[in-house]
C-alpha cells in the first residue's frame, strides 16, 4: 500500500508520533552534547571577564593589604581563586586571611590566619573590627618592612585560642624559587593588646582550603612549564587544568604591567560542578525521554480519534457537494470549530441546492434574453447608422439623376447620365456585399482554411494587379522580402483581401510620385507583412478608428479606386480570425500598415 492512500487518521498518528519523538531526542542529544561544552564555556567566560575586572583593580591598587583584601574577596564571592606571579614566576600575591592588630602604641602589627580559618575554637572567636584582643605571635617574615606574624595565642570577646606554629611562613612566597635559602629573623614568641583594625576571613561560600591552594598551585605551574599554555607570561591564554586526582578546573592566565614590572594573574575556578550537573541531567534526560514518548503516544491517539474521525467525514460530504449532491448532511457531535464547521456545511449545502436549482433555469433565461437583445440592438444600431451614413450619398446621385432624365434632358446628356446610375448603382451593390461580408466575419461562424503558402508570390501577384493604378499616379514600389520564399500557414483568399485592402489603402493615401515600401520578413514567431505609403500622417487620436466600419479620415476623398469604407474593418476581423497582431502606426514619411501571423514559418518550397 502506498503512502498517500493510507487514511488520515493513521497519516496524522505515524507522522506526528514520529515527528515528535525524532525532535525530542534529536533535542536531548543535542542538550547532552552540548551541556557540559556551553556550561564550561560559560564558566571560561565568566572567569576571563571576571579575571580582566580584577586586573584593572589590581593594578589601580598598590595597598597590600588592599591587594589581599581584593583577593580574598573575589574567593569569597565564589568567583576564582586568584595568585599574582612576578617576572620571575615566584608567587608574589596569593589568597592569604590576614588579621591587623593595632596596638596601644599605635603599631599595626600583620597575623596571618590561613592555618587558623578551618579551625572551630578560633571561629568562635567571632573577631570583627573594632574588637579588643591580645595576641602572642612568632616574627619571621618577608624582609625588614612586609612582615607577616603567626599567630601562637589569640584572646578576644572572653574566649581564647591557641595553636602549635611552624618555624617558617609558607604562604605567600617572598620572590624566591622553592629551594633557594631565605633569610629570616629567630622566631621569637611576642605578645600585644590592641584594636582589631581590619580582618579578611572566607564567607561560608568559598573558603580556600590548602587542596584548593595546592590546585591554584598546581595550574600555574603547568602553565608556567608550558604544559597547556606556552610558559610565557606576556602572552593571554586559558586552558582546563586537570589535577592528579582527576579534578578539572579553568585556568586563566593575564599578563599585566604594575610600577613597570610585568607580572602574571593566575585564575583558577572549579569544574566540579559541571560534570556533577552533567551526570545528573543525564540520568533526568532518560526518565524524561520515556515518559515523554508515553505521553505522546497518548496524545497522538486521541487527536486521531477525535480530530481526524470528524475530518474525514466532513471530507466525504464535500466531495459529495462538489458533485452537487446535496442529499447527506454532516453529522454534528460537539459545538468546537469543528461542530461548528459541520454545521456551517450542511447549512450551505441546503442553500445551495436551493440557489442553484432556482439559478440554473433563472440563469439560462437571461442569459438568452440578453444576448439576443444586445445583439438585436447592437445590430439595428449598427445597421442604420451606417446605412443611413453609407448610402445617402449615391441615392442621391442616382435619384437626381433619374429626375433629370424624368424631366427630359437632352439627348447628349442621357448616355451620360444612365452611367452616373450605373456606377453609383454597383457601388450600392458592393457596399451591400462588403456590409454581408464583415458581418458574417464578426459573427465568429467563419473559420480559416489554413494551409501552407508561400506570402511572397502571394503579394507579387497582388502588386501587379494594382499595376496601372501604380502608373497612373506615378507611384513607385519597393520591395524588401527577407528571403525569396516565406513559407506559412494561412488562408490565402482571405489574406489576399487584407493584403489588396492595405496596397489600395496606400494608393489612396499617396501623392503623386510617391513611394510605397512592402515589406515581408520571416521570423521566429511567424511571418511579418507591412505596407508603407508616403503621404500625411494619421492623427494619433485616430489610429485606433481606422480600423471601424465607415470610418473615414478624409469624407471628401475620390473613389476611384471604388472604396465602401469597410475594407480596414474586413482586414481587421479576418486577422482576429488568424489569431494575427496587426496595426497602424506613423512612420518618418507616412503610414505603415502591418500583420504578424503567429504561426511558424518554413524554410522549404511549396509542395
Amino acid at each position: 500500500m502506498r503512502i498517500k492512500d493510507i487514511s488520515i487518521t493513521k497519516k496524522i498518528f505515524f507522522l506526528t508520533t514520529i515527528t515528535l519523538i525524532f525532535y525530542l531526542i534529536l533535542n536531548l542529544a543535542a542538550q547532552s552534547l552540548l551541556y557540559t561544552r556551553v556550561y564550561t564555556y560559560q564558566k571560561q567566560r565568566s572567569l576571563i571577564q571576571q579575571t580582566d575586572k580584577f586586573a584593572e583593580e589590581y593594578i589601580a591598587e598598590d595597598d597590600i593589604g588592599a591587594i589581599n583584601q581584593k583577593i580574598v574577596d573575589y574567593s569569597n564571592d565564589g568567583k576564582a581563586n586568584i595568585l599574582v606571579m612576578n617576572k620571575n614566576r615566584n608567587i608574589i600575591h596569593a589568597v592569604t586571611y590576614e588579621l591587623v592588630l593595632q596596638t596601644d602604641s599605635g603599631e599595626y602589627i600583620r597575623l596571618q590566619l590561613d592555618s587558623a580559618v578551618g579551625d572551630s575554637k578560633f571561629r568562635a572567636l567571632d573577631l570583627k573590627e573594632g574588637d579588643k584582643a591580645t595576641v602572642e605571635y612568632v616574627s619571621g617574615g618577608h624582609g625588614e618592612t612586609d612582615v607577616l606574624y603567626m599567630p601562637a595565642r589569640i584572646a578576644a570577646n572572653g574566649i581564647e585560642w591557641n595553636i602549635e606554629h611552624k618555624n617558617r611562613v609558607p604562604f605567600p612566597d617572598d620572590g624566591r624559587q622553592k629551594n633557594e635559602e631565605r633569610p629570616r629573623k629567630e622566631n621569637i614568641t611576642q605578645s600585644a593588646d590592641g584594636t582589631v583594625a581590619s580582618i579578611t576571613l572566607p564567607s561560608g561560600k568559598n573558603t580556600v582550603s590548602i587542596i584548593d591552594r595546592a590546585q591554584l598551585m598546581g595550574a600555574a605551574w603547568q602553565w608556567i612549564s608550558g604544559a597547556y599554555g606556552d610558559g610565557d607570561s606576556d602572552n593571554s591564554g586559558h586552558y582546563i587544568y586537570e589535577s592528579p586526582d582527576n579534578s578539572k578546573y579553568i585556568v586563566v592566565v593575564k599578563p599585566v604591567e604594575k610600577s613597570g614590572e610585568n607580572q602574571t594573574i593566575v585564575a583558577v575556578t572549579t569544574l566540579e560542578p559541571v560534570r556533577e550537573a552533567a551526570g545528573v541531567f543525564q540520568h533526568v534526560q532518560i526518565i524524561c525521554l520515556l515518559f515523554s514518548i508515553a505521553v505522546i503516544m497518548l496524545l497522538c491517539v486521541i487527536l486521531s480519534r477525535y480530530i481526524t474521525n470528524p475530518i474525514v467525514d466532513i471530507s466525504k460530504i464535500a466531495e459529495k457537494m462538489n458533485s452537487l449532491d446535496f442529499s447527506q448532511k454532516c453529522r454534528v457531535d460537539s459545538r468546537d470549530e469543528l461542530g461548528r464547521l459541520a454545521e456551517n456545511i450542511n447549512s450551505m449545502s441546503d442553500t445551495l441546492d436551493k440557489t442553484i436549482t432556482e439559478l440554473r433555469g433563472a440563469n439560462e433565461k437571461l442569459k438568452s434574453d440578453i444576448e439576443r437583445e444586445r445583439n438585436i440592438e447592437k445590430s439595428r444600431r449598427e445597421f442604420v447608422a451606417a446605412v443611413s451614413h453609407e448610402l445617402k450619398t449615391p441615392l442621391a446621385i442616382i435619384r437626381a439623376y433619374s429626375e433629370a432624365l424624368r424631366d427630359g434632358v437632352s439627348a447628349n446628356k442621357q448616355e451620360r447620365y444612365v452611367g452616373v446610375i450605373v456606377d453609383e448603382t454597383k457601388k450600392l451593390d458592393a457596399l451591400v456585399l462588403d456590409m454581408l461580408e464583415n458581418s458574417r466575419l464578426e459573427s465568429g461562424t467563419q473559420k480559416p482554411d489554413l494551409k501552407e503558402h508561400d506570402l511572397c508570390d502571394l503579394i507579387y501577384k497582388i502588386i501587379n494587379r494594382f499595376s496601372h493604378h501604380f502608373d497612373a499616379k506615378r507611384i513607385s514600389v519597393k520591395i524588401k522580402f527577407s528571403s525569396d520564399t516565406i513559407i506559412a500557414a494561412f488562408d490565402r483568399s482571405r489574406l489576399e483581401q487584407v493584403i489588396t485592402n492595405f496596397i489600395t489603402n496606400a494608393i489612396r493615401h499617396t501623392p503623386n510620385g510617391g513611394s510605397i515600401t512592402i515589406r515581408a520578413e520571416k521570423r521566429d514567431c511567424g511571418a511579418y507583412v507591412c505596407i508603407e505609403n508616403d503621404g500625411a500622417h494619421i492623427d494619433d487620436d485616430k489610429l485606433d478608428k481606422v480600423w471601424d466600419r465607415f470610418y473615414r479620415l478624409d469624407e471628401s476623398r475620390e473613389r476611384a479606386l471604388g472604396g465602401t469604407g469597410l475594407g480596414l474593418s474586413i482586414a481587421k476581423n479576418i486577422l482576429v480570425m488568424h489569431n494575427a497582431d496587426y496595426g497602424a502606426e506613423n512612420i518618418e514619411n507616412g503610414v505603415s500598415f502591418w500583420f504578424l501571423l503567429k504561426h511558424k514559418c518554413f524554410d522549404k518550397k511549396i509542395k
